[in-house]
């Protein structure tokens, strides 16, 4: 038979052997150990052993099945992992503490982080510190533990695993908000300054504001301006006053 087909392709021209090839059915592995062809709609039974492992194999379901409600139930008495905290963790929420009160009365400044890899944002730690700013990423459930029963409760809402928090001691909040323009990837949410809570058009509107120091010497500038104006207007009108009483006193003698 192989040498009557071998004498046959060798015979045929290429393309009447592909014709042929094409258009001979494939069989499949099952049916050529089962010798029949399988039907796909009404499939045969197996073998008697093949039947024997698909019952021994079968799987055993408990008769009597468990309440959800009870499951519930038990799942809200286990304790909650987020309110368990590790002695690292506990370290970490003294540590966010110690943060917040040496900067309480600077800047504590919260940003969305976008898409930057751990090089980048090094690089952004670097340039922040040059301009003695610190930048750290937040972990929630730490930031939750600080937090708690402070002043501070209420940003718990926008504390995500993308929010980083830049720090000062100071509240140079012009400085930040520039630095800040040449980082892409921060997007300010809001801030702690000075002890107040502003939004992020509150600080963009304290940034536009002079300094303290240019404030007051604006103040001791505009007091001096008004003082020496006062002065100088009660000289002439004391000069006045006796220019004309002199002037009455004589045209009466």
């Amino acid at each position: 038979m192989a040498a009557s087909i071998q004498r046959l392709c060798l015979s045929t021209s290429p393309l009447i052997f592909e014709s042929i090839l094409r258009n001979t059915p494939s069989v499949s592995l099952y049916q050529r150990r089962e010798g029949h062809k399988v039907n796909i709609k009404y499939p045969r039974p197996g073998s008697w052993p093949r039947q024997l492992i698909v019952k021994v194999t079968e799987p055993i379901y408990p008769e009597i099945q468990v309440n959800p409600s009870n499951t519930c139930t038990r799942r809200s008495s286990l304790p909650n992992s987020f309110d368990i905290l590790s002695e690292y963790e506990e370290f970490l929420v003294n540590h966010q503490k110690k943060l917040h009160n040496e900067n309480a009365d600077g800047i504590l400044a919260f940003y969305h982080l976008g898409s930057c890899s751990a090089k980048l944002f090094n690089k952004y730690r670097v340039a922040f510190r040059k301009q003695e700013f610190d930048i750290a990423r937040l972990n929630r459930k730490v930031f939750h533990h600080a937090v708690k029963d402070t002043k501070y409760e209420t940003l718990n809402t926008i504390i995500f695993q993308s929010t980083v928090l830049v720090m000062c001691p100071k509240p140079k909040v012009l400085e930040m908000v520039e630095l800040a323009k040449k980082v892409p990837p921060l997007y300010l949410l809001c801030a702690v300054v000075e002890g107040r809570l502003l939004s992020k058009t509150g600080v963009e509107t304290y940034a536009s504001y002079p300094d303290k120091l240019s404030l007051l010497a604006q103040t001791s500038a505009t007091l001096s301006q008004s003082s020496q104006q006062i002065t100088r207007l009660l000289n002439s009108h004391q000069t006045l006053l006796s220019t004309n009483l002199k002037t009455y006193s004589d045209s009466n003698s």
